[in-house]
Parts: C-alpha cells; structure tokens; sequence
C-alpha cells in the first residue's frame, strides 16, 4: 500500500457542494502486460484511515462521495475539507511507469 496522499477540497462559493469522482479507467502501465485496477485506490474523510475499511474505491463511473462542503459565510474564509487516499500495488506488481486521470466534478449539496 501506498503512503496516505492528502487531496484538500475548496469551496469559494456561496453554496454548499459535494463532489463526484470519477477515473479515466484502469491505471494503464508501460509494459502492457501489467495494470492498476482504478478500484485499487481508496478513499476516505478520515485520516489515517486503514484501506478497505470505511473508505471508498474510486469507480469508473462518476460517484458522489458527500464530501458535505459548507458554504462559504465572508469572501475571507473559504471552506476546505481534506480527503485522504491510498493506492495498492497488486500482488502481481506493475511493469515501469503507471497513470490514469481522477477527475473530481462539484455539483451543489443537496
């Protein structure tokens, strides 16, 4: 496993917001007999967080993960909430280098 990586999440508006993920796909390596499944990275609100246990996987498909972004109250104090991943390596390992785009669409919180 990979060590926790820390995404911090902004909110600028006036409005409060959550967010989808979503991943391009697999993890596609340079040698072509190996890859990452997109649902080998996991998530969570929580820090320090232990993977497989009350996290999520990224999907393929976008997916809301209430990430529950209060509105912003004055132009000087945005609203910011971390989100923690961990990525892991299959047993099998990986060949060379290993990419893939995560993409995060906010949308308001309802």
């Amino acid at each position: 496993d990979s060590a926790q990586q820390t995404v911090i999440f902004t909110n600028t508006g006036n409005r409060a917001s959550d967010a989808d993920q979503s991943a391009s796909g697999d993890m596609v390596c340079t040698d072509p007999l190996r890859s990452i499944p997109a649902g080998n990275v996991h998530f969570s609100l929580t820090p320090a967080f232990a993977y497989g246990i009350s996290d999520q996987a990224v999907t393929v498909a976008a997916t809301n993960f209430d990430l529950n972004l209060a509105a912003r109250t004055d132009d000087a104090s945005p609203i910011t909430k971390n989100v923690y991943f961990i990525l892991r390596v299959p047993l099998n390992g990986v060949g060379n280098v290993c990419a893939n785009t995560l993409t995060f669409t906010a949308k308001t919180d309802v």
